[in-house]
């Protein structure tokens, strides 16, 4: 039925292979490779998201708020590279629990602007 054979050479053990192994091997390093590209689309979306979530939703002086608490300079800095650097700080997994932090720590402010009570006591500015 097949015209075409193989016969590949491992350790020096010749060992027939058949088309449907061969097809199978390269289908799963096809999907290995498609899986890795998918995940490095997916981390530069979701870094493309944050970026867009801080220029839409953040002013300047909110994300001079933020670097100070990470300790980033903001001297000089637009808007847009402020923005960069933030993700980027966000994004590196040995700045992981200060992040967590500092997220945290915006919610509670949140919290307090909203209570009608403790928001008489929040001055951030």
């Amino acid at each position: 039925m097949n015209n075409i054979h193989y016969l590949l050479t491992e350790n020096n053990i010749n060992r027939k292979v058949s088309y449907e192994e061969l097809k199978d091997d390269v289908n799963d390093i096809e999907q290995k490779i498609i899986n890795s590209t998918d995940n490095i689309s997916e981390h530069y979306s979701q870094i493309y998201a944050e970026e867009q979530e801080y220029m839409i939703n953040y002013t300047k002086k909110q994300l001079d708020m933020i670097a100070d608490y990470y300790h980033i300079t903001k001297r000089k800095k637009r808007k847009h590279i402020l923005i960069e650097e933030l993700v980027d700080f966000e994004n590196n997994t040995d700045n992981e629990e200060i992040v967590n932090q500092r997220k945290l720590m915006w919610f509670y402010i949140e919290q307090i602007r909203y209570d009608n009570y403790l928001s008489k006591f929040l001055i951030l500015e």
